[in-house]
């Protein structure tokens, strides 16, 4: 009963984590993040306080000397938001690493409502670039006065194959619920084929050049480490992506080094802020300043003055300077590791996993926001055989399937030579199903 509860709730969120209802000050509420908290405080069995008492305190002293050094660009009500946002981010992420919901996420009622709102998603979207191409926008904000801060425009005029935005503010965070609810399934491995060929149809209907790019990585990486049957189908799906989408990728790749592109606003522009932020000072720009200080540059977004960051690795520079520098790295190299442990100790897919959660910071500047962090949350919830930041190392790493540690592991011996005095726990004589 709790884990459909849970599921149906993971289903609202899904779909309606752009659906505002109210506001409290200037920040949105949204359906969806009561929905995905509720399942998320449903599913948990257990707060680790340590953990997350140290990244609140790191998070905390890093933000509280950046106000003091910077008191005049420093909003006390933005301020305190934003500090509030951080920390209930944070402490949902590490609950998905550290608070694991395993058996929720092992159960089918889970992988049924992440396939079913999948289906949804892809549908509305294609709906959207099919009724869009003949003229209309009726299908485009489907919530109406309640979407998400402001209804989006696909400006037909100038585009004869709009980018459908789904259910959400825009095409790019629509590309990203779209492959993170795909990464979730494919790393439970449910639904494999039907899935990766849904979030190809979705990715291409939103013409994200970010979720395109990630994507055919992705596939390119499966189809050289997988059997012949995952090969064949990311084959063909990186192959549909390059001749569907390539001329598109590779014009939106060119319109980098232009001041007014969004490929420019997203990925160039911004190193003028970050450079002038580490020589000045260590501890960031105060939480609660991007609007006002990206303001001041005067970059260029389209034909607009852009105020935001809309890529969640300058997000974490700009807020927490150096410190925020050096996590980034040890982030990425984290990956790094996590990946090829996770790829060579058999655990199928699952490397796709810490891929996906640092690609998934291109998609968007949102990252303190609820519904990133708890779509972040689902996507982390499903490497349901792996336990990348607790436990003994052999329980987190088990041997490789055919190595002797392996054999020893299962039958307490050596092959070919009994062992006299086996440390081999009980349960462990007979195999334990854990990794199994």
């Amino acid at each position: 009963m709790k884990n459909s509860v849970a599921a149906g709730l993971i289903f609202v969120f899904i779909i309606f984590q752009h659906f505002q209802f109210a506001s409290v000050g200037s920040y949105p509420l949204t359906i969806g993040f009561f929905a995905g908290f509720a399942a998320i405080l449903l599913v948990t069995t257990r707060v680790t306080w340590i953990p997350l008492s140290v990244v609140w305190s790191g998070i905390i002293a890093v933000a509280g000397l950046s106000a003091l050094l910077n008191p005049a660009e420093t909003d006390a009500r933005q301020f305190v938001q934003t500090l509030l946002l951080v920390l209930l981010a944070s402490a949902i992420v590490l609950a998905g690493f550290f608070d694991r919901a395993a058996e929720f996420a092992r159960s089918p009622q889970f992988a049924r409502a992440l396939f079913c709102a999948l289906i949804l998603v892809v549908t509305l979207s294609v709906a959207q670039v099919v009724v869009g191409t003949l003229g209309s926008v009726a299908l485009f904000n489907p919530f109406g006065s309640h979407q998400y801060l402001y209804q989006y425009r696909p400006h037909l005029e100038f585009s004869p194959i709009p980018r459908a935005q789904g259910f959400y503010l825009e095409p790019s965070y629509a590309a990203f619920v779209i492959g993170t609810t795909t990464v979730a399934l494919v790393a439970l491995k449910k639904f494999l084929i039907a899935s990766a060929s849904l979030c190809f149809v979705g990715l291409l209907a939103c013409q994200s050049a970010t979720g395109l790019f990630i994507f055919t990585a992705i596939a390119l990486v499966t189809a050289l480490r997988s059997g012949a049957r995952i090969r064949f189908i990311a084959g063909v799906l990186a192959v549909g992506i390059v001749l569907l989408a390539g001329p598109s990728l590779l014009e939106r790749i060119t319109t980098v080094g232009e001041s007014s592109s969004s490929a420019n606003y997203r990925l160039v522009a911004p190193l003028q802020v970050i450079g002038d932020l580490l020589s000045s000072g260590p501890f960031g720009y105060p939480l609660g300043s991007i609007s006002t200080v990206m303001s001041s540059y005067s970059l260029q977004n389209g034909t607009q003055t852009g105020s935001s960051l809309d890529n969640g690795f300058y997000v974490l520079v700009f807020y927490f300077g150096w410190p925020g520098l050096i996590a980034v790295f040890i982030w990425i190299l984290a990956t790094i590791r996590y990946t090829v442990l996770f790829s060579k100790q058999g655990k199928g897919l699952a490397w796709l996993v810490p891929s996906w959660l640092l690609a998934c910071m291109f998609f968007s500047g949102g990252i303190v926001l609820p519904e990133f962090a708890i779509s972040l949350w689902l996507a982390i919830s499903c490497m349901t055989e792996t336990k990348p930041l607790i436990g003994k190392a052999n329980a987190r790493f088990p041997p490789v399937a055919g190595s002797v540690a392996h054999y020893r592991d299962r039958h307490g011996e050596r092959p070919g030579r009994p062992v006299e005095h086996s440390r081999v726990a009980p349960a462990a004589q007979g195999g334990s199903d854990e990794f199994n």
